[in-house]
Order: structure tokens, then sequence, then C-alpha cells
């Protein structure tokens, strides 16, 4: 232990207290060169970023100063032969390329406008186009036909083909026995009446229930009408559905009639077809109508007239009318002069269908009554 220590070389106090300072200066200097090392990369950094600031707004200057020019010589620019004379006097590129993209917008906006009269002429022409072809379809296709149109075509075409012309013996024949049943039915007094004057209709009226037929008969005189005008007015207005719907009917229910047979100026026999609001069933009948004239006046008849053929044909939700009605238009005296000036209107009936139907049978007839009244009197008192 003694000669290991005796041994070390000994060691110089100075020496120590050198080698202290040594790294005390070189630790100084390298705090210094780092701290301006870092001033000089700030100091790097803020010029470029002063630069580039710079460069920014000079070429802000240089694109406001352009729009400023551009604005100023706007509609110039929009003339393409006074662009080659102004282009001289754009030097910067940002000018130049300002110059262009104007003239290209202009040019797209005239292309733009140039279209959108071009699609608004097209349209117009589309429509017209539509409207010809709907209008050459009109033309040459027949219109759509209703429910009830297509089944007044069918009914038609099954009467005609299936009804059996009837002979002027035939006719006189059915003629006859109208007035022999009028007259036999004329004789039974035995009716009941309501004893109320409906506008001025007095009614009577005989029910039949195993039969399920009812007489009915409605009466009402006008003073200062002429009968005969009346009755021809009456008579005429049968030949159409219209005018029947018109004056008696009323425009709810639906009817058709069709003209199979004239015999005569005075004998014709008819198909008539029926559909009355709130009743699911169409009702058809072919019926003889004629006109007589009696010593009084003037008589109209509708009987229904047997017609197998047509009726095997009609089956379904229809159902087959026994009609029966007869009118009479009587000239009446004046009660002071005596002269024929007024006329009596007595229309009758023989209902034979179902008891279901009766009541709003009769509730027709009362409204077919005063259609018809103020159809053709009622105008002849505004007349005089």
């Amino acid at each position: 232990m003694t000669e290991l220590a005796l041994s070390l070389p000994a060691l110089d106090p100075n020496a120590l207290f050198f080698e202290d300072q040594d790294h005390e200066v070189l630790l100084r200097e390298s705090e210094e060169f780092l701290r301006s090392m870092t001033r000089m990369r700030r100091t790097e950094g803020e010029r470029r970023s002063r630069q580039k600031r710079q460069n920014m707004m000079e070429r802000m200057r240089d694109q406001v100063k352009a729009l400023e020019w551009i604005v100023e010589h706007s509609d110039e620019v929009r003339v393409p032969e006074l662009t080659s004379s102004l282009s001289t006097q754009l030097v910067d590129s940002e000018s130049m390329r300002m110059r262009s993209f104007l003239q290209r917008s202009h040019q797209v906006g005239r292309e733009i406008r140039r279209l959108e009269q071009e699609q608004s002429q097209l349209k117009r022409l589309v429509r017209e186009h539509k409207l010809a072809q709907k209008l050459l379809r009109s033309w040459v296709a027949p219109p759509k036909k209703s429910e009830w149109e297509l089944d007044i075509d069918h009914w038609n075409e099954l009467s005609t083909a299936n009804y059996e012309a009837w002979t002027l013996d035939d006719c006189v024949g059915a003629m006859k026995a109208s007035l022999e049943m009028i007259h036999e039915l004329g004789k039974n007094n035995n009716f009941v009446s309501s004893g109320c004057d409906f506008m001025g209709w007095k009614d009577r009226r005989r029910v039949d229930i195993e039969t399920s037929t009812m007489h009915f008969g409605f009466v009402k005189e006008f003073p200062k009408s002429d009968a005969k005008h009346i009755f021809e007015l009456f008579w005429d207005m049968h030949f159409s559905a219209e005018s029947l719907c018109q004056h008696m009917m009323g425009w709810t229910n639906k009817l058709h009639v069709q003209l199979l047979q004239k015999v005569s100026e005075d004998i014709y026999i008819f198909r008539n077809d029926t559909k009355y609001s709130g009743i699911d069933m169409h009702f058809h009948t072919v019926y003889i109508m004629f006109r007589l004239r009696t010593p009084t006046g003037f008589m109209h008849c509708i009987r229904t007239a047997p017609s197998p053929g047509i009726q095997s044909v009609f089956e379904g939700n229809s159902g087959w009318m026994n009609n029966f009605y007869w009118t009479y238009m009587d000239a009446i005296p004046d009660a002071i002069t005596g002269d024929l000036t007024g006329c009596r209107v007595s229309f009758s009936g023989l209902i034979s269908s179902h008891m279901a139907f009766v009541n709003r049978m009769m509730l027709e007839m009362v409204m077919t009554l005063v259609r018809a009244e103020h159809s053709f009197i009622m105008p002849l008192f505004l007349e005089v």
C-alpha cells in the first residue's frame, strides 16, 4: 500500500487551474456562436418574408392596374377588331391573360344567348307539332266514347239485327186494341184521388196489386192556349232523346231513342233505353207511337209493342218495361165568349212494372208534367 502511493506522479495545482479556465472560455464562445447563428437565420427569414410580401404587393398592383385598364376599355375589348390595336398597350402578362379571358367569356355569353334563343324556338316548334298531332288524331280517330255511348251502339246493333218490321195492318190492329182498352178503362170509375191540385194538376189513380198495374190520370185546363199548336210541339218532342230530357224527363236521367220503323206520318215504332238516376239498371222497351184527330181535339198514344226478337237479346242488368200512355188535348170554349180559345190536357197511363218502382214512376210522371207545362205552355203566355 505504501509502495503504490509513492509510485504515482505528483500533480501540479496551477496546471489544473488553467485547464478549467480554457473550458469556460470555450463554452462562452460556443454560446455566442449559437446566438449569432440564430440572429442570422432570423434576419434572413425576415428578409425573405419581406421580399416575398413586396413581390406579392407588386403583382397585386400590376393586376389592379390591368383590371383598371380593362374596365376602362371593356367596351373595346368586346369588339374583336379593336383587340389588335389594344394589345400593344398591354405589356404585362396578367393584362394579356385577363383580356383573353374576357374575350372568351363574351364569346361564350353570346353563344349561350344564341343557344337559348334556339331552345325557345325548338320548344315552340315541339308544342306546335304536338298540337298538330292531337288535331290529326282527333280528325282521323273517333273520339273516345263513354260507357253509356258504347252500350247504345251495342243495343242499336242488336235491335237492328233482331227487329221484325210491322205491316200497316199490324199497326192498325195494335191501335184498335189500344183504343178499346182506353175505352174499357174509362168505364171503371173506381178511382182514388189525393184531392189536391199539384200546381193545377188534378190526379186520380187505381192500383191493381195482383197484376202490379196502376191506372193513373192527370188533368189541367189552360185558358187562351192553342190546342193544335201545343199538340204539334208535344208530338215533335218524342223524336229526340235530347228534347225528351229537356222538356220532360230532366237531365239527371239518361235516355236514348232509336227509330226502328216509320209506318206512316202518324205511326212510328221506336226503341227506348232509359237509365234513371239512383237505379242501377237499364230499362228497355219497344213501342208504337201514333196520333189521331178526335171530335174535340187530338190524341197521342204510346204503347209497348211485342218484339220477342229484340227482347230475347237484352239480358244481364237490363229490365223490360211495358208502357201504355195516352194524352188528350181538347179545345175548350171561353167562359164569356164561347170561342174555343182554351186547352184541356188529360195525361193518362197504365204502368205495368215491379211494384217497387211504382212510386218512383208516379213521381217521374208528376215531374214530367211540370217540365212539359213550363216548356210548351208557359212560353205561349209570355209571347202574349
